[in-house]
């Protein structure tokens, strides 16, 4: 799809739930739900033990990006909705880049 990765890009929004992972001293965690999550409403929190930068990236199963590679600052938990509701479904991976750590979680997609 041309154009389309920047509408997901500017769909990435920060939020903090209450049950979000938690990383500690040298960790990164990194969750992807509800499970599955309805096109829009899929959404990844993960949690950051430094202030160093993270890239999240959403692929399909293929291994494409969908969306350019977010980054993200800030020691603590972050939450990303990823997408928005003209996401087909599907089975997508998100992967979490921090610190040399890499974290994949799945994040399934329904209309």
């Amino acid at each position: 799809r041309d154009g389309g990765a920047d509408l997901y890009a500017q769909r990435i929004t920060l939020a903090t739930p209450l049950d979000a992972p938690r990383a500690g001293a040298n960790e990164v965690g990194l969750r992807a739900w509800p499970q599955p999550a309805r096109a829009g409403a899929a959404r990844v929190s993960f949690a950051l033990p430094d202030d160093a930068p993270a890239t999240l990236t959403l692929f399909d199963v293929a291994g494409r990006p969908v969306a350019p590679a977010a980054v993200v600052r800030g020691m603590g938990t972050h939450t990303r909705v990823l997408g928005d509701a003209s996401l087909p479904p599907g089975l997508y991976l998100v992967r979490l880049e921090h610190a040399g750590a890499t974290r994949t979680a799945r994040v399934v997609v329904v209309r």
